[in-house]
């Protein structure tokens, strides 16, 4: 399988344009596992498109949901 790089609508991957990513393409993108990406789509917090038996995450629908994400504020803790 080759590697998927996250693009924008209409940019050209390797010669093809990635309208839509599959939750495994999701999950290789963010590093995210399977039921992570699940749970978000069933939140409602991830807009996904059906396809028969097949999930589909548009691109600016997985950047909307990583952009809406909570900022990594260190604690204390963390500085140490």
């Amino acid at each position: 399988m080759s590697s998927v790089v996250m693009c924008d609508e209409g940019t050209p991957q390797n010669g093809l344009y990635h309208l839509a990513y599959t939750i495994d393409e999701v999950c290789k993108i963010t590093k995210m596992c399977k039921q992570s990406v699940y749970n978000a789509i069933n939140s409602g917090r991830l807009r996904a498109k059906k396809m028969g038996a097949r999930t589909l995450v548009l691109p600016a629908d997985l950047r909307a949901f990583l952009n809406g994400l909570d900022d990594y504020v260190p604690t204390a803790e963390d500085r140490t």
